[in-house]
């Protein structure tokens, strides 16, 4: 990639950045150390911010920065205090990340182009690995089937590792649709196999919510292909694209759509759940109860910030929901989770970091933010996301940085 800045420091920020977007779904381990590289290199060597800022990014920061005071603050009427302070530890990215965004002295574009870049190459990076792991355990007697699901996601749980997928592939493909200039010849070519290896590793990794935001992928970019961009070609590519992952999700629909099934079986028959059991379905539905009775009994402050998996826990040996209550569990709802530990203030929050963004998609009729906003959205209610390092990192990178900077981007298209 080619940066507009000759000056070295700034160039130096510009790699710390596209390594860390790159390492994202690769090495989560060594994340702390490269954003601890690009504070010591603001602190040695200050460079300028020039002040583009507006209203609403510094109002997006503060939001950031109050969800992390909350937890800071849950403290206070935590008895935890051990799992509180390992908690606050994992979300120190919610300030550190959106700061370092927001003050950063790289130009707009270049600090997009490392951040979004980046997160494909690493992406495709993961996927590519995976699948070649999964083919060495077959040729070596596997069954091709076995090594789906957490098999294939073993760089981190699967719903993360599918999380990171979706939203490389909605950024591949956006970019590929405007014709961007980096996709020509060869490039071309190798950039719609990409987008066929995301769409296999999201499906691979067997992620119920990973499978829907595919979908709704695929259906946005049809669309928007029939009514706006009006072209065959680009939608016969879409189709033969989906015809080709419906062809692999055969050679894992026992267990995919088994997900689905069983989800759909608990759902339907709640009556008659099995208090005891302790498979996914049956647990995220006595999990679902359990938060509304903690919900209705702490909606002004929540629990505090150490106590949210002693009270789930407390509450499943009064319910006599003993298969929950052996179990070491968040709520798998991101949204709940917030709610539950602080409270109906911090739920609000929470919440605006994902209206502002889809503000800004509808303003600037951004397919882009807008799917985005949607992906992360819907496993933020399938998954406690952000209460895990993979799930932090990648929602306070994304959001600040659209929100911060796509305004002043423009993607670069052939005429």
């Amino acid at each position: 990639m080619i940066i507009k800045s000759n000056s070295s420091v700034i160039r130096a920020e510009f790699i710390l950045w596209a390594l860390f977007a790159f390492l994202m779904p690769i090495w989560q381990n060594i994340l702390p150390l490269i954003l601890g590289c690009i504070l010591i290199l603001r602190v040695i060597f200050k460079s300028e911010k020039v002040n583009t800022s507006t209203r609403t990014d510094r109002v997006y920061l503060v939001m950031f920065i109050l969800l992390y005071a909350a937890h800071a603050l849950g403290m206070m009427w935590t008895e935890n205090v051990a799992h509180g302070l390992f908690d606050l530890q994992v979300k120190l990215a919610l300030v550190l990340i959106p700061i370092l965004l927001f003050t950063t002295p790289l130009d707009k574009e270049d600090l997009i182009n490392a951040g979004l870049g980046g997160l494909v190459a690493g992406s495709v990076t993961a996927a590519l690995v995976s699948f070649l792991y999964v083919a060495w355990n077959y040729l070596n007697g596997g069954d091709l089937v076995l090594f789906a699901g957490t098999g294939f996601s073993f760089y981190m749980h699967q719903g993360y590792y599918a999380s990171f997928f979706c939203i490389s592939l909605i950024v591949l493909t956006e970019l590929l649709i405007r014709r961007n200039k980096l996709f020509t010849g060869i490039a071309l070519k190798l950039a719609w196999v990409c987008v066929l290896l995301l769409s296999a590793a999201i499906i691979f990794t067997l992620s119920r919510t990973g499978s829907i935001v595919f979908i709704l992928i695929v259906l946005a970019l049809a669309l928007k292909a029939i009514f706006k961009w009006r072209s065959k070609k680009i939608l016969g590519i879409l189709l033969v694209g989906l015809a080709a992952n419906i062809v692999l999700i055969t050679t894992t629909a026992d267990r995919l759509m088994g997900r689905f099934d069983g989800l759909i079986k608990t759902l339907s028959v709640p009556e008659q759940l099995d208090i005891i059991a302790k498979d996914a379905n049956t647990v995220r539905i006595l999990l679902w109860d359990i938060s509304t009775d903690i919900i209705s009994n702490n909606a002004l402050i929540g629990v505090g910030t150490g106590d949210i998996k002693d009270e789930i826990r407390s509450n499943a040996v009064k319910k006599g929901y003993t298969g929950v209550a052996s179990m070491d569990l968040n709520v798998h709802n991101q949204f709940t989770q917030v709610f539950m530990t602080l409270g109906i203030l911090a739920f609000l929050i929470f919440a605006m970091l994902f209206v502002v963004p889809l503000i800004e998609a509808f303003r600037r009729r951004s397919l882009l933010i807008f799917l985005i906003v949607a992906a992360l959205g819907l496993f933020s209610l399938t998954e406690s996301f952000i209460e895990r390092q993979a799930g932090v990192m990648l929602f306070s990178f994304i959001f600040p940085l659209l929100v911060f900077h796509f305004r002043k981007f423009r993607i670069d298209t052939t005429k």
